[in-house]
């Protein structure tokens, strides 16, 4: 979700920009990742798993949050880049 405000100064607008990502996908992650660990972490209290996949089944999420937020800051950033053009009028 792209939200921004203008701000008019004396000899030019400035633009805030905030990027975000929709409340529909937080949830979705946070739901994810609930339903995640809450099945993983008994089996690894358990014992029902060996130590090396138990390390495996933790940080598989914190690496797929990781690059699902490399991710998100690039097509940010591109976005920031093409909304500055447009408004430039140099698109």
């Amino acid at each position: 979700m792209i939200r921004g405000r203008f701000e008019v100064q004396s000899h030019q607008t400035l633009i805030h920009v905030q990027m975000s990502l929709h409340p529909f996908v937080m949830a979705f992650l946070r739901f994810w990742f609930f339903c995640w660990y809450s099945a993983i972490i008994p089996i690894i209290l358990a014992g029902a798993m060996p130590d090396q996949m138990a390390a495996l089944f933790v940080g598989m999420p914190i690496l797929m949050l990781a690059i699902f937020c490399v991710f998100f800051w690039f097509e940010a950033n591109r976005s920031r880049t093409e909304l500055r053009k447009i408004i430039q009028g140099q698109i």
